[in-house]
């Protein structure tokens, strides 16, 4: 269970803890086939149509079958519009959906591809040096406003044969 917590401004009728239980959702992302002529990129996008924003409560990754021989750096950004598909065609799977099976469907969709342009000094970095990593901080990880994407990439993401990302989140207006 993570450590973040907030509280609604304003009235409200339902207790703290029900509200945020019905507004979460996970998003993953899962790609076998990998290349390594680009920066790979995971990213959720809001596709909000109500003026939701989604805030990134932690993340999960399983980053392949073999321990890297390295200390992977990864980084956190914003960007515009949703990650360009990825030049070499590599395939991947997305799936979106709330907490409770019988909550409606959140909004937020997973886009796997390429980092146009990265920088590698963004705000978010971590380094990942485990096969399954999680990363549940007492805070938002991000707060993504509808029509952008936070997107998390590295460039020796690319040394494993499997990658798995999910996105812990929940969505309110701000």
């Amino acid at each position: 269970m993570p450590f973040w917590s907030r509280k609604p401004i304003g009235t409200y009728v339902r207790p703290t803890t029900d509200w945020f239980i019905h507004q979460r959702a996970r998003c993953s992302i899962e790609t076998e086939e990998l290349s390594t002529d680009y920066i790979q990129a995971f990213g959720l996008f809001n596709n909000s149509t109500t003026g939701q924003f989604l805030h990134v409560i932690g993340m999960i990754g399983n980053f392949g079958d073999q321990p890297p021989s390295i200390n992977v750096a990864a980084f956190g950004r914003y960007i515009a519009g949703s990650t360009p598909p990825n030049p070499d065609g590599d395939a991947y799977q997305t799936a979106t959906g709330p907490l409770y099976a019988s909550d409606p469907m959140p909004p937020g969709i997973g886009f796997y591809g390429e980092a146009e342009d990265p920088t590698f000094v963004e705000v978010t970095m971590l380094t990942l040096n485990l096969l399954v990593q999680g990363w549940y901080p007492p805070w938002d990880i991000a707060v993504i406003p509808p029509n952008w994407e936070w997107e998390f990439y590295g460039q020796e993401v690319g040394y494993y044969d499997d990658l798995v990302v999910m996105f812990d989140y929940y969505w309110s207006p701000d």
